[in-house]
C-alpha cells in the first residue's frame, strides 16, 4: 500500500496541530490554576470536603487532589471553568474520574464534571 506525498503531509500537519492544541490546553490549565498539595492545614481541607459532601456525594476510598483558581481568564475556553472565580477550589478525584468546582466564599458547588 502506497501513501502519496499529499496524504503524508496531511497526517504530519494534523499531528502538529494536535500537539499544539494539547500544549495550549495544558498551558491554560497550568496558568489558570495553582496546584497545591496542602490546604492551610489538613483539618481545613477535611472541613472543606465535609461542606462539599453536604451538597454532593463524594467518591469514597479515594484521597482527592485539589487546586485553587488564580486566574479565571486563562481558563475561559473551557466549559468546566465558565463560572470560575479567583479563590475557587477544584477538587479532583482521579480514580473516580470526577472534578468538582467549589466556591468556599459562598459555600457552594459551582460545577461537577468528568475527567477524560
Amino acid at each position: 500500500m502506497r501513501i502519496g506525498k499529499f496524504e503524508i503531509k496531511n497526517y504530519f500537519v494534523f499531528g502538529i496541530f494536535c500537539l499544539l492544541l494539547v500544549s495550549l490546553i495544558a498551558g491554560a490549565i497550568y496558568g489558570g490554576i495553582y496546584v497545591v498539595k496542602k490546604y492551610s492545614s489538613n483539618d481545613d481541607f477535611q472541613e472543606m470536603l465535609v461542606e462539599v459532601g453536604k451538597s454532593v456525594e463524594l467518591p469514597e476510598g479515594e484521597d482527592p487532589t485539589w487546586a485553587t483558581v488564580t486566574d479565571p481568564s486563562k481558563l475561559s475556553g473551557q466549559a468546566f471553568f465558565a463560572q470560575a472565580k479567583v479563590g475557587d477550589k477544584v477538587i479532583i478525584y482521579s480514580k473516580s474520574k470526577k472534578a468538582i468546582l467549589y466556591r468556599p466564599s459562598e459555600n457552594r458547588v459551582i460545577e461537577i464534571g468528568p475527567i477524560i
